[in-house]
């Protein structure tokens, strides 16, 4: 069976609540739906993509900020709540000023008032990922950035229909289903923060096409087997534009606007040679550096149509651009909710 639609993407993984707080700020500025799933689906959403998170959303506060931030670019939450349901995770993101003019981020999992430890992500189960494919049409690209029985069900799904499978490992989670996912993706990305050292996925799997593994502000490299060669690493780096104000979300954009390049999955896939392969980078690499002139992961998208963003993220790739933005420019949810969503314990 081959995929039935173009430009649609199903995705399962970290879905969460972004409570983002500004250098100066006590209250978070600004909550969005985050997480490296959230982000992508998203992002791909805003391009023009059907895209389904597949998830198991509660109903709490969380998920209806999550939800609602969503649905302002278009998401399908078909699957977004899916049985048994289990609370939204949130992730308190802080920007620090380094210096005058430099600025850094971190992460936290404990609510910044009370100190409880906030929710985290909770995996699809099997069931879950059945009673899915019980009501999906097969996808063009099925997208995971963690491994489980349930996830691995839904990606074998996918890839048997003929999807494309993109695998962004974020931790070295349980090695069977890290194993198994690798062995069905197509394309493996992976950031050096978590794997400091490749980990030469094309040798543990003969269904990989390319292997990239992101290094931050050095750049990335990558591996591909294309027409029947494997290639040695090629290194490409990173944009630098003048402004950099945080770089949150950078290796989500390369993601999606690396899969937006797909627009029929494996078939596109199949058919690439190394000079449009690189062409592809070369664009994805923009983006990224372009959502470094940002606070937050995808405050751009809030900001301005697609298509003016494509033409800038191309200002930007030709070296023709020096703008930057700061908080209150963008549409965050924090002008339709009079509490900020905080932790269950500050709110029970």
């Amino acid at each position: 069976m081959t995929s039935k639609n173009s430009h649609c993407v199903y995705g399962t993984g970290l879905l969460a609540l972004d409570l983002i707080f500004g250098p100066e700020d006590e209250q978070p500025t600004r909550w969005f739906a985050g997480g490296t799933c959230g982000n992508v689906l998203a992002i791909l959403s805003y391009l023009g993509w059907d895209s389904f998170p597949i998830t198991r959303l509660n109903g709490d506060v969380a998920s209806q900020v999550v939800q609602r931030d969503l649905n302002k670019v278009g998401v399908k939450l078909d699957f977004a709540n899916l049985a048994p349901q289990a609370p939204t995770p949130i992730v308190v993101h802080r920007i620090k000023r380094t210096s005058k003019d430099g600025k850094t981020h971190c992460f936290s999992n404990h609510c910044p008032f009370c100190r409880s430890r906030l929710p985290s992500f909770r995996a699809i189960r099997n069931d879950t990922a059945q009673t899915a494919l019980s009501h999906w049409i097969p996808p063009t690209v099925f997208f995971l950035d963690r491994a489980s029985r349930g996830m691995i069900t839904l990606a074998e799904a996918a890839a048997e229909s003929g999807a494309l499978v993109v695998f962004e490992p974020s931790t070295r989670m349980n090695s069977q289903y890290m194993l198994e996912a690798l062995r069905i993706a197509h394309i493996v990305k992976y950031a050096d923060e978590r794997f400091p050292q490749p980990l030469n996925a094309l040798e543990l799997s003969e269904s990989i096409y390319i292997e990239i593994h992101t290094l931050g502000s050095h750049g990335f490299r990558y591996r591909t087997r294309l027409a029947n060669h494997t290639s040695d690493w090629i290194s490409r780096p990173a944009l630098q534009p003048k402004n950099i104000v945080d770089s949150a979300g950078a290796g989500d954009w390369f993601t999606a606007v690396l899969i937006s390049e797909f627009p029929d999955g494996l078939e596109d896939l199949r058919g690439l040679n190394i000079s449009r392969l690189e062409a592809i980078f070369e664009h994805a690499n923009a983006a990224a550096a372009w959502n470094c002139l940002f606070e937050g992961a995808r405050t751009s998208m809030y900001l301005m149509p697609q298509e003016t963003l494509r033409a800038k993220i191309q200002n930007l790739q030709e070296g023709r651009t020096r703008e930057s933005f700061t908080f209150g420019e963008d549409g965050s949810d924090t002008k339709e909710t009079d509490d900020f969503p905080t932790c269950p314990v500050c709110t029970s």
